[in-house]
């Protein structure tokens, strides 16, 4: 698939996820995937995540600058995710919220670094986690069964 690449984002506009909220999505991608690791090039493993999710940009504070929009899952490491969209994104923050089997949500805010055109008429982007909101203390997050 060739893509033409377009960074929206300098080096120093990106940011990075902290240790907290790594741990917390590295618990969700135990869950999701209990094998053992496949060695990946990249500093992080990255795993398929096929599923809808809802996003909303949003600015610096957090509040939201347009209506939500369902996005597709491509892929999530601790650090951050990929998705695929129909229409061009010109934001720079999006919240996201991930629904899993249970009915419960996860709130994740995600600084987009990166988005590509792709031969079939869709968008890729991805970007770093900043923060996970759980407002669920002391339960375990279930993504959704592959398969």
């Amino acid at each position: 698939m060739r893509r033409l690449e377009t960074s929206r984002f300098s080096e120093s506009d990106r940011a990075t996820a902290s240790p907290a909220t790594c741990a917390v999505v590295r618990q969700l991608l135990e869950h999701m995937y209990p094998q053992e690791a496949v060695i990946e090039k990249r500093k992080t493993q990255r795993f398929p995540y096929p599923f809808l999710l809802q996003i909303t940009p949003v600015d610096e504070e957090g509040t939201p600058l347009d209506e939500p929009m369902t996005v597709v899952g491509k892929d999530l490491s601790e650090q951050g995710i990929g998705f695929f969209h129909r229409d061009p994104l010109p934001y720079h923050r999006v919240k996201a919220s991930v629904e899993d089997m249970t009915g419960q949500t996860i709130a994740v805010l995600i600084d987009l670094t990166w988005c590509c055109f792709t031969k079939q008429g869709w968008y890729e982007s991805g970007g770093r986690f900043l923060h996970v909101a759980v407002d669920r203390p002391n339960q375990e997050f279930l993504l959704p069964a592959m398969g």
